[in-house]
């Protein structure tokens, strides 16, 4: 049996903050039997790591490791110099340090993916006369605001079209599929659904296979050796066949958009976030046709327009909540949580896999 065990707690609810808020907690310490302590410290850290290893063409191993630091503070909860303190924890029982820390201003949300990190911790270690040192840590969640009002490309629609031709080199090509996709506008907030209208007309003699609607959520990884892309799909809806000389309509199909980090990924240089949804062609027999709209994600909505998902089924019942009646929530990313003991032996308290907290709307 452990003569001591230690835990951090945190008043936050989730654990989530945002950049200049107060972080307030404690080092919670549970004593079997005397002990004696002579300093007990706890330190939060954020930072960002590219970590990559893989294979690049022609098949050449890679391994990129870049890392920037945003905030580190340490504080002695307890020190055996304290003077008055000495004593403190000599008996059993149960005692609680607390702690503050303020958030810096100008700090990134944070972000996990499998080749790279935004993480802030909170971590305590105790070290005393015949004890073992003891440390524990607590990940918590940063959502830096991004105000939608503040961009004023967030209002403009989004819109794609094409005309694809058959493949002839005379000058009366024949065109065998015409296509356009709408958005009303760019900018939107997790929780929100975006309004899909499109039309698809197959002129061709062959039918097209499928029809789907992508948001992609596309990652840019900075670095001087190696600059990279990687894309991870958020949401989808599909439609199915066009047969020859036939139409499909989209009208008011819905795209939800799920607990999403926002994008550009201000305060960050390692790092990149966009959005477009792609809006995906197959015909059988030639490549797929992939149209491209930018979308802005936020988590500050455009005033006065929060399209949220009710219950109904149909998007024509569908709820649509001005700003002040939509409810602000912290859902779990909507890619799931990361093993974050990989890169790091330290204990983390409870959280073997973490999953960042970000702000979603609802009606």
């Amino acid at each position: 049996m452990k003569s001591i065990t230690m835990k951090i707690s945190l008043l936050s609810e989730f654990d989530t903050y945002c950049p200049g808020d107060v972080v307030k907690g404690s080092v919670n310490l549970s004593i079997s039997h005397e002990v004696i302590i002579s300093r007990v410290s706890v330190k939060l850290i954020g930072v960002a790591v590219i970590n990559y290893k893989g294979k690049d063409p022609p098949d050449q191993e890679l391994a990129l490791l870049k890392k920037e630091t945003y905030v580190e503070d340490e504080k002695y909860l307890y020190s055996s110099q304290d003077g008055n303190l000495q004593d403190l924890f000599t008996e059993a029982g149960n005692h609680e340090l607390p702690f503050t820390f303020v958030l810096p201003d100008s700090i990134p949300s944070s972000f996990e993916s499998k080749e790279c990190y935004i993480r802030y911790t909170i971590s305590s270690s105790l070290e005393g006369a015949k004890l073992p040192l003891l440390s524990e840590k607590v990940i918590i969640s940063v959502n830096a605001p991004l105000d939608l009002n503040n961009i004023p490309k967030s209002q403009y629609p989004s819109t794609a079209i094409i005309d694809q031709k058959n493949n002839t080199w005379c000058w009366c090509a024949k065109t065998t599929l015409h296509a356009g996709v709408h958005t009303s506008r760019r900018g939107y907030v997790p929780g929100e659904i975006i309004i899909l209208n499109a039309e698809i007309n197959n002129l061709d003699s062959k039918p097209v296979v499928s029809v789907r609607a992508q948001l992609i959520q596309i990652i840019k990884y900075y670095h001087k050796a190696w600059p990279r892309k990687t894309k991870r799909m958020a949401s989808e809806i599909t439609r199915g066949y066009i047969l020859p000389n036939e139409s499909q309509y989209w009208m008011g199909e819905t795209l939800i958009v799920p607990a999403l980090v926002s994008s550009y990924m201000k305060y960050c240089n390692l790092i990149d976030i966009k959005y477009k949804i792609y809006f995906r062609i197959a015909k059988a027999g030639v490549p797929e046709i992939i149209m491209k709209l930018p979308i802005i994600i936020g988590n500050v909505p455009l005033m006065g327009c929060v399209d949220v998902l009710s219950d109904a089924i149909d998007a024509e019942e569908r709820s649509i909540a001005t700003l002040e009646r939509a409810t602000k929530n912290h859902e779990p990313c909507h890619f799931g949580p990361h093993d974050v003991t990989e890169s790091n032996s330290e204990n983390v308290q409870d959280q073997c896999l973490f999953s960042p907290r970000y702000i979603t709307y609802s009606s």
